[in-house]
């Protein structure tokens, strides 16, 4: 069954209820869009903002060309893409498989799982956010059960409790470790 093109439309706007933060870095961004957190009009708003203060010549240009893509798959699937080009020039250290990356996923994520439980998004908002969190971090124990949880689930929250259960689940045991961390500071 093929659906109208207006379907597509409608559907992009709503799994992009989630709110999630801004990044505060060039390889922050490069993560939020590997996981799909971020979208194209991020990316934009993001470079637009940095040009401002920008005096450097070759990120002018990368920054440039970052608020003039027509397509956040330039920025996932392109390795010459001006994002990631940027990253290179402004953290030659920076390791892309490297422990900051995966914390900052993971606050993406428990923010995401936050924000589902307060009422805000749909049950494909988290499973998109699932899918690339296990391919860019290697499947991490911090998703918790969340890919069973969906095993079968309708994109409806009021029939989808075990997501609502296994986010909650997952939060708490995030809440925990945290709280036992700063007991031994």
């Amino acid at each position: 069954m093929v659906l109208p093109a207006w379907t597509t439309w409608l559907r992009a706007l709503r799994t992009r209820s989630l709110k999630h933060r801004t990044p505060d870095t060039a390889w922050q961004l490069l993560v939020g869009c590997e996981i799909g957190a971020y979208t194209l009009s991020n990316v934009k708003d993001w470079a637009a903002t940095q040009l401002a203060d920008c005096d450097v010549q070759d990120e002018l240009v990368l920054l440039s060309d970052l608020t003039h893509l027509n397509d956040l798959a330039d920025v996932r699937y392109r390795r010459d893409n001006p994002l990631l080009r940027l990253v290179h020039i402004r953290y030659p250290n920076h390791r892309p498989e490297g422990a900051e990356v995966a914390e900052y996923a993971k606050q993406i994520w428990l923010e995401a799982l936050q924000q589902y439980l307060e009422g805000v998004g749909e049950p494909d908002d988290i499973s998109s956010l699932v899918g690339w969190i296990e391919v860019r971090c290697d499947y991490p124990k911090w998703l918790g059960n969340m890919y069973d949880a969906f095993d079968g689930a309708p994109n409806d929250r009021s029939l989808s409790p075990q997501i609502e259960d296994e986010a909650r689940a997952i939060l708490e045991t995030y809440s925990v470790m945290t709280q036992a961390a700063d007991d031994a500071t």
